[in-house]
């Protein structure tokens, strides 16, 4: 028995619930990708095998763009006891935009010259995935600022330029080259600023400190890193219903009106940051007791999501499975789903679930953040105890 347990472990897939859409600006023929025209975003996730889809819409204009599935960076992990002892649940969907701190590299487009195709990216050794944080000795920090930079170049000498890569920072040399149609110097580098997508509250502490998601934004193996970031009223508006092999999805439309809140952190356990406006939870409007760990058991709980409805309701799941983690470590519960109005809406758990608040006994214990590809009624969790320490961090800096 415990032989077959090992073999079925070893053969799940999981995918984060969450999906995101990263917004591409092609510096190398400076056509911008529009983020936002409208007053609304529909954002649609779909993931298949080891690849996901987003399929980016505003009321007028469709734009797909690739999108890997995300793994976590490694990084140190610190068991510090929290001080938060109450909170208010979350439930709610929320929108979620980030904007990078320095710019993700995506491809390498040619530049078009009086002497042929040229790359300069690429003969510098940039890579795919680094993070480009100077060029010319100026922070760039949007694709504005990477085209203002190149703008003011005065040829021939070549630009100095910082990325990181793997946690190491690596500086070397660019020579921007002219593009012929625009007659404008180009160095052959396609990069991303913003990234977005929908994820579920699970808490808000009395001060107005949130956590979501339960797992990090990522592009590839690279957890992004966050400069800011701004939240905002999400209303799920489709349902695609998992089933073997074929994670489900919510749809989510974005409000564009004043945002609830600043994203401050992008971090292995979730995203986190202040609320502006007070979000409660309808069904569980006081504050209830964060139980530790060590609390949680295997039995009889519930999660806290919400559907097409507009209101987050209570579905219940059965906790099949508890791991003892001495230090902070993502997927520490495991879950099934057991509420037949759920199975029956969405087949499980769905992508647009990410964060979705675990009730044990009348505590939170934790998130929901991930599906099972071969058993949509299963996930895994996170303990609520790694996802408030991180939010304690943000009153401590």
């Amino acid at each position: 028995m415990r032989n077959t347990t090992i073999r079925i472990s070893l053969g799940i897939l999981c995918v984060f619930l969450c999906a995101f859409i990263a917004l591409n600006v092609d510096n190398s023929n400076t056509s911008f990708t529009s983020y936002e025209t409208s007053t609304s975003q529909m954002a649609k996730y779909k993931s298949q095998s080891q690849t996901v889809s987003a399929n980016y819409k505003t009321q007028t204009t469709s734009k797909k763009f690739p999108f890997r599935l995300p793994f976590f960076s490694r990084c140190k992990k610190e068991d510090t006891p929290i001080t938060t002892t109450h909170v208010y649940v979350g439930g709610t969907p929320l929108g979620l935009q980030l904007m990078t701190q320095g710019l993700i590299v995506t491809d390498f487009p040619c530049v078009i010259t009086t002497g042929g195709r040229a790359s300069p990216s690429l003969d510098a050794k940039i890579k795919k995935g680094d993070v480009l944080t100077h060029l010319n000795n100026f922070e760039v920090n949007s694709n504005a600022a990477l085209l203002r930079i190149l703008a003011n170049y005065s040829p021939p000498a070549p630009m100095p330029f910082s990325v990181l890569r793997d946690g190491n920072l690596i500086s070397g040399l660019v020579r921007p080259v002219k593009d012929i149609k625009s007659s404008t110097y180009r160095i052959g580098l396609k990069t991303k600023d913003t990234s977005s997508g929908i994820g579920t509250l699970t808490f808000v502490t009395k001060d107005g400190r949130f956590g979501t998601l339960g797992h990090p934004v990522c592009d590839g193996s690279l957890v992004l890193p966050v400069s800011k970031g701004r939240v905002y009223t999400c209303n799920i508006v489709g349902i695609t219903k998992g089933k073997r092999g074929d994670p489900g999805e919510l749809t989510g439309l974005f409000v564009r009106g004043k945002p609830l809140g600043t994203i401050l952190r992008n971090h292995q356990f979730g995203v986190f940051g202040r609320l502006d406006t007070p979000l409660k939870n309808a069904i569980m409007p006081n504050l209830v007791e964060v139980a530790k760990r060590g609390e949680v058991k295997a039995g009889k709980a519930q999660i806290i999501t919400t559907l097409s409805s507009g209101l987050p309701k209570l579905y219940d799941i059965e906790i099949i499975k508890v791991s003892k983690q001495n230090s902070p470590k993502e997927k520490g519960i495991v879950l099934k789903i057991k509420d037949k109005r759920l199975i029956s809406e969405t087949g499980g758990v769905v992508q647009g679930m990410s964060g979705s608040p675990i009730i044990q006994n009348g505590k939170i214990v934790g998130a929901v953040t991930h599906v099972f590809i071969n058993d949509p009624s299963k996930g895994y969790g996170i303990f609520i105890e790694f996802m408030l320490q991180q939010v304690e961090k943000i009153e401590a800096s």
